[in-house]
């Protein structure tokens, strides 16, 4: 059996090359994901002979970036907006700006959500009826209006 020409030798691929399933564990992504962002072109996968693909190093950093800006809110049209500048301080300045825009949506979205939540309990304490959500409904809108302004003022 040691010398059986036609046993096929199974090798482990090499460290620097990461199956499917690896990835997947590593990053806490789903394959589905990993497609997706390969479809869109923000990820780099190669393939081996057998038409598998694998992560090389490269590909898992830039994994890394996505997971790291995406967890952050960022869309994937500004991922790509980082991707297209070279690896360095300029990539770094460019994900820390979107990430900046993530953080201004979120808060607008906060606030919006604050306000929904104060005139619910408004509502709530005062026996909710047709006029008091549509009284609480237009102090909403009017508040949203300056909330651009607010998050400026902040800075």
């Amino acid at each position: 059996m040691a010398g059986n020409p036609e046993r096929t030798v199974r090798r482990k691929a090499p460290a620097s090359r990461l199956g499917v399933k690896d990835v997947v564990r590593l990053f806490n992504v789903t394959a589905r994901a990993l497609r997706f962002y390969d479809q869109q072109g923000l990820l780099k996968v190669s393939r081996d002979r057998r038409g598998f693909r694998f992560y090389d190093a490269a590909a898992c950093e830039q994994l890394g970036w996505i997971v790291l800006l995406r967890g952050a809110g960022v869309s994937l049209a500004d991922i790509a907006s980082v991707f297209a500048i070279e690896p360095g301080a300029a990539r770094c300045a460019r994900a820390l700006a979107v990430v900046h825009k993530s953080q201004a949506a979120a808060w607008v979205e906060r606030q919006r959500i604050d306000h929904a939540l104060v005139a619910l309990e408004s509502m709530i304490g005062q026996g909710a009826s047709g006029d008091l959500i549509m009284a609480a409904i237009r102090r909403q809108h009017q508040q949203q209006e300056g909330a651009p302004e607010a998050l400026h003022a902040q800075r």
